[in-house]
Formats: C-alpha cells, sequence, structure tokens
C-alpha cells in the first residue's frame, strides 16, 4: 500500500490517496491539487475553512472507512472516499482521471453533511460548480 500526503501549510487544497502500489501510477495527485491551488481560493466559499483535504481510497481487502469531517479549531475540513478498484485497475488513462475527478466531485457534495459542517456556512454548490468548470476544461470530464 502506499499513501501520499501532499498538503503545505499553505495550501488551501491538497489531494492524497491511499492506494495499492500497482494502481498508484493512474492517480494524478500534483495535477488535481496544483489545478485547484492555482484557480480557487477555499476563502470564496467560507471563512471558516482554512483548507480543503480530499483522500481517494483504491484499495482491496482491507479498506478505510470514508470520512467527512470539519475540524473547528483548524479550520481543516476532510472527505475521503472509496472508488471501485477493479474498475479503476481496468481504467485507461482518460478514464482514470474521469472517475478521479466524479469522485472529488461527490466528495464536494458530501461538504454540508460532514461531521461538524452542519449549520455553517459554506458554499458547497458554487465549489462544485467551480471545480466542475475546471475539470471540464481538462477534459477529465465531459459537459452535459
Amino acid at each position: 500500500m502506499k499513501y501520499e500526503y501532499t498538503m503545505r501549510s499553505n495550501d488551501d487544497f491538497a489531494v492524497s490517496a491511499m492506494v495499492w502500489h500497482e494502481l498508484y501510477p493512474k492517480l494524478k495527485l500534483g495535477l488535481f491539487q496544483s489545478l485547484l491551488c492555482k484557480h480557487l481560493k477555499i476563502k470564496d466559499y467560507s471563512e471558516i475553512v482554512k483548507h480543503y483535504y480530499f483522500v481517494f481510497i483504491v484499495m482491496q481487502k482491507l479498506v478505510p472507512q470514508e470520512t467527512h469531517r470539519f475540524q473547528t479549531k483548524t479550520g481543516f475540513l476532510l472527505n475521503s472516499l472509496i472508488m471501485d478498484y477493479d474498475k479503476f485497475a481496468q481504467a485507461d488513462e482518460a478514464q482514470a482521471m474521469q472517475m478521479q475527478a466524479e469522485l472529488y466531485l461527490e466528495g464536494i457534495k458530501y461538504i454540508p453533511k460532514s461531521w461538524g459542517m452542519k449549520k455553517r456556512p459554506f458554499d458547497w454548490q458554487k465549489f462544485y460548480t467551480d471545480v466542475r468548470n475546471l475539470f471540464v476544461e481538462q477534459g477529465w470530464i465531459k459537459e452535459n
């Protein structure tokens, strides 16, 4: 298993993964993170959230639970979601990027339901739209 943590203290967004080593090359964590940090600012969506951290879980057998939580003291919002291992393993590069983009967008929908985020101001719809537009521009997902 490989675990990568990419966040620096001044980053608004971070992307990492818990993934079996043979699938690690298909994940483009640095590409995701640099795109988000270059084009978006977390303060445009919330004054209380300071960092948004997303973890892709791509594992067989011993699969950690998904996590959706906000730490009030640090302003750290965490989402981790599970990706279908077999489907991801069979995906070509374009399909793998699409799966990652779709899972990231799914994670955004969890924000208002995340532990610690109920009744806290976060414009998740705007965040979803802005991220989706970035992913469409990159060709990672198709525009509907």
